[in-house]
């Protein structure tokens, strides 16, 4: 992400609501920062950057603005080259700011990392081929660039209006727990996936079962998730690879865990399942 000169915002937590938490709203030229609450929040998070709020983070990237200024001042060119890269592998997520929205149409903000996105993009790549199913789909494209042809699941009419993917069907995955399929016959995909959704399954082993139906023989079940993301008042569980794993091979996938090695990513940010059925 290229360095931001406006205001940088250290944010507690993703949730629902941005207003009801306190965030750290910095002053990119001196490196001071104040702690805001309520419509302050909304109004700096249109101009500038998040975080997760982490008392050693906002120490951290006060020092590094400290150092820039003063880097500025002196007229240190390479150290100022030097301050701004290591100022962009802070986790920086408020410059993409996404509005989304649950299966009721209450509105809420997902916070996506551009470079986060790009290294799963790249991680996902060699699994991802032909008809492809994302549930759980919300407005993030992670398949650009790849020759597959996408079709977007989610419950949420006002995420489909505005997801990327061509092919958009409404349906709420979680009415497996009724005993209601997914809308789509058996063997339909080379490829499904689930972008940091897994926790919001109600029954997860009911859902695994119906992805079997609906996935070709051989094919990809990419499942990507955190115990760091998701909206705190939706989550139905925090994300485990391990417990994931154990329910993907009871419901007849074999399993491969993969953990990024991007040093400028913290390891915490995402795991990639990819289950072959």
């Amino acid at each position: 992400m290229p360095y931001i000169k406006h205001q940088l915002i250290i944010s507690r937590k993703t949730t629902t609501s941005m207003k009801g938490e306190k965030h750290a709203i910095f002053n990119s030229k001196t490196g001071d920062f104040k702690v805001v609450g309520g419509n302050a929040v909304e109004t700096a998070a249109a101009k500038g950057t998040i975080l997760r709020y982490d008392e050693q983070l906002v120490q951290r990237a006060s020092t590094l603005l400290k150092g820039l200024s003063l880097a500025k001042k002196e007229g240190n060119r390479k150290r100022v080259q030097e301050i701004k890269s290591e100022i962009n592998k802070l986790p920086w997520v408020g410059k993409n700011r996404h509005r989304v929205w649950d299966g009721f149409g209450r509105m809420g903000y997902a916070f996506v990392n551009p470079r986060v996105q790009r290294a799963i993009s790249k991680i996902i790549k060699p699994f991802v081929s032909g008809e492809v199913l994302d549930i759980g789909s919300g407005l993030v494209n992670y398949f650009s660039g790849m020759p597959v042809n996408v079709t977007a699941l989610d419950a949420s009419i006002e995420n489909l209006e505005r997801n990327p993917h061509n092919r958009r069907v409404k349906a709420d995955v979680n009415e497996v727990i009724r005993g209601k399929k997914l809308p789509f016959k058996a063997n339909s995909f080379d490829t499904i996936s689930m972008f940091f959704f897994e926790n919001y399954l109600v029954d997860s082993e009911k859902t695994f079962r119906d992805v079997s139906r609906i996935l070709k023989k051989g094919g990809r079940f990419i499942i990507v998730g955190s115990p760091q993301a998701g909206f705190e008042t939706e989550q139905k569980r925090s994300f485990d690879s391990k417990r994931i794993s154990q329910l993907l091979q009871r419901t007849g996938f074999n399993v491969r865990l993969i953990r990024h090695r991007d040093e400028n990513i913290d390891p915490r940010e995402f795991t990639v399942l990819v289950a072959k059925k």
